[in-house]
């Protein structure tokens, strides 16, 4: 077994008193080895819509690697990152950052392919990551969001929110956020916030009647507010009590 390198080989051969036939050859055997390259991306390479694309490049340690060995580094994009406004990182450094951006199709399933090239000790090694856009959590196209009693009395009334059990994502658990609102466009008044449990029982003060719930995946990945639940809330009632206590008080 002959290692990376050049050789010659010589070779004679006589055929008794006759004169000798001698022979010379090279052979260069290169080398096999490369840098083993690793890129470290978001967790299980899904990116959040909207959200900067970071990815990590390293070569893993070697002994063949002088500590102090000059490494030189290249990225390759897929063809809708051809703008270099995108990148907040140049493209032949050992990190890479990308700004979020329509050059990121939002279609189900899609994925871009980034590849890292890396040149140490005169050999070449690659890597290659696939990232997929995360998705929110999909919702029911009806009852996202039950809501019992559908009456009561403010402060004192529980009522009991539950979101369907058909919201689906690949990435669990799922978390809720539980809002209520008086009917303006805002996202409402945070109500609790709740991981792996569909469900939250609370009392609310009246004008709060708008109800709400956000699912979110265990990636950060949000869905859009669902369809509002609106529950009939009455006052507090002042009792002949209360009154008797009040006046006697003053």
């Amino acid at each position: 077994v002959l290692l990376a390198g050049a050789f010659v080989f010589h070779s004679t051969v006589t055929w008794g008193q006759r004169s000798a036939s001698s022979n010379r050859v090279s052979i260069t055997i290169a080398s096999t080895w490369m840098p083993s390259i690793q890129i470290i991306g978001p967790p299980v390479n899904k990116l959040n819509v909207g959200t900067t694309l970071r990815l990590r490049g390293r070569i893993k340690e070697d002994d063949r690697i002088a500590s102090d060995a000059l490494v030189s580094y290249q990225w390759t994009a897929p063809a809708s990152f051809s703008d270099s406004d995108l990148f907040l990182t140049s493209k032949d450094g050992e990190n890479l950052v990308v700004l979020p951006g329509p050059h990121f199709a939002s279609g189900a399933g899609a994925q871009f392919i980034f590849r890292l090239a890396a040149t140490v000790a005169g050999a070449e090694g690659a890597a290659s990551i696939a990232i997929s856009l995360n998705q929110p959590p999909s919702a029911p196209a009806t009852d996202q969001l039950t809501v019992m009693p559908s009456n009561g009395t403010a402060l004192d009334t529980v009522f009991t929110l539950r979101a369907s059990p058909s919201w689906t994502d690949d990435d669990l658990p799922l978390s809720y956020k539980w809002r209520s609102s008086s009917g303006g466009e805002g996202p409402g008044l945070l109500l609790g916030h709740t991981i792996a449990v569909g469900s939250l029982d609370t009392i609310l003060s009246s004008g709060e009647g708008g109800l709400s719930v956000q699912v979110i995946d265990s990636l950060g990945a949000s869905s859009p507010e669902s369809d509002r639940v609106v529950v009939s809330i009455q006052p507090v009632s002042v009792t002949t009590a209360l009154m008797d206590s009040v006046l006697l008080g003053v």
